[in-house]
């Protein structure tokens, strides 16, 4: 199968979204520890990096979704970006409405997105991955820049090597040079992908591995951050295939050689192989992503695609069905963005320096490089599937547990070095701990954050 069809059965050159690499600092304001709690030392600080839209604060995570709704079904509308506000997504990938075809379609979709506070993404076929033309892209891109919404451009969607070698590397460059504050978005092939889809059309190389892929595209393309492909729903429920959490550890650990963040993409439509996604599995895609330090949330697809739909491929899920009408899916994403809007401000300031997995897992995760205990946390008892992602966070620590099971709940006893405070922030709700010992329990796939705050 040729992943291209994920995202319109073509790669294609778009305009897109804007945005800032900075080292992280938070602005929170620390609260004063109670009495009786002793104050704990802060540990060395990690660096971390993030990306952040210009139309945002530094401390709001992306969260995007593919595709923007579609003018040619009559759902580009006001009402229909005020949907996309309320389901917690910041930031919408244009498609369909294409610049010198659809200009007036653009237009209006710019004007929604602007009322409503979304960052829009433009396709523009003309300016691309390959351009080295900088007074066309200056013409296209200045019109945009009037918009409080447009962000930068959406270069290209799972190049190949050749593509990374020649093109890719003069449009980032050639973008760099005026519009260094947007972002130059381009979203990569999986690590399950054929070896002829990683060298592309006419390669200088003749073998590649996905490691050496991912390199290349950082080394040669400098990004500003990186984004890749990863769904896990080609199995039956309650499993998920055995190369997601491999794609999480790699999208890791090049990201962190190159000092950029790495986003990931959140599968909701059943197509072709791919399952009809219920509330846990995307739940389960969200909270594991962000254990391991994903920086930033897409969903494929906020609005089913129209090939989809023309083409029999797909068979249900996205957020907006193809006639411009909520599903459940919605309403799902929406829940979980919930909690994710309320913990941001942590996530994007902390960098994922160890990781925990306890029993096993409905996808092979390798724990080689896994610990038993860290920081704060002298030890964890559990006979349930529970996976943790240990932050650090400007000096403090921040644990995220995940229940990394699809159907069962979870209880697991958390043993503190110390008497420990901290915030917490659940699906449901925000609250504070203050203890030796903590019990967790989560329901299948849920995630709970602890930001320890009684530090000296």
């Amino acid at each position: 199968m040729k992943f291209r069809n994920h995202k319109a059965l073509a790669i294609f050159f778009c305009i897109s979204m804007a945005g800032l690499i900075a080292s992280c600092n938070t602005s929170k304001t620390e609260e004063k520890p109670s009495e009786n709690v002793d104050l704990l030392d802060k540990w060395e600080e990690s660096d971390c990096f993030k990306f952040t839209y210009k139309q945002h604060d530094k401390d709001t995570m992306p969260i995007g979704g593919w595709c923007a709704p579609i003018a040619r079904s009559g759902c580009n509308t006001n009402e229909a970006y005020r949907t996309i506000k309320e389901s917690g997504i910041n930031a919408i990938y244009g498609l369909y409405e294409r610049v010198s075809m659809e200009d007036e379609d653009i237009e209006k979709a710019l004007e929604y997105a602007d009322n409503n506070d979304v960052v829009y993404l433009v396709r523009d076929t003309s300016v691309g991955a390959l351009s080295e033309d900088i007074n066309s892209l200056k013409a296209h891109i200045d019109n945009y820049t009037k918009h409080k919404s447009y962000g930068g451009i959406l270069a290209c969607d799972e190049p190949g090597y050749s593509q990374i070698d020649s093109g890719l590397i003069n449009g980032r460059n050639a973008f760099r040079t005026y519009y260094s504050d947007l972002l130059y978005y381009v979203n990569l092939f999986p690590n399950y992908a054929a070896e002829s889809q990683l060298l592309g059309p006419n390669s200088s190389l003749t073998n590649i591995t996905y490691e050496e892929y991912l390199e290349a595209y950082c080394s040669k393309v400098r990004p500003q951050m990186l984004s890749v492909d990863n769904y896990p729903t080609n199995v039956k429920f309650p499993n998920m295939a055995d190369y997601y959490f491999d794609q999480l550890e790699l999208n890791s650990k090049v990201a962190s050689k190159y000092k950029i963040p790495w986003w990931t993409f959140v599968l909701t439509t059943e197509h072709y192989s791919y399952r009809q996604v219920s509330e846990v599995d995307v739940d389960w895609q969200v909270n594991t992503a962000l254990a391991y330090g994903s920086k930033g949330i897409q969903y494929f697809c906020y609005q089913e695609p129209y090939e989809f739909t023309t083409g029999n491929i797909a068979k249900g899920g996205s957020l907006i069905d193809s006639n411009g009408n909520k599903t459940e899916v919605y309403d799902y994403c929406q829940r979980i963005n919930g909690q994710v809007s309320r913990m941001d401000h942590v996530l994007m300031n902390s960098t994922c320096i160890a990781r925990m997995a306890f029993n096993n897992s409905p996808s092979k995760i390798d724990k080689t490089n896994f610990v038993d205990s860290f920081r704060e946390i002298k030890s964890i008892t559990t006979g349930d599937d529970l996976l943790v992602g240990c932050f650090d966070y400007n000096g403090k620590s921040v644990f995220y547990f995940v229940n990394n099971n699809l159907s069962n709940n979870l209880t697991a006893t958390v043993n503190f070095t110390l008497k420990i405070e901290a915030n917490t922030y659940s699906k449901t709700e925000d609250s504070t701990f203050k203890g030796e010992q903590a019990t967790i329990t989560l329901e299948p796939a849920q995630g709970i954050l602890f930001e320890l705050t009684n530090y000296k």
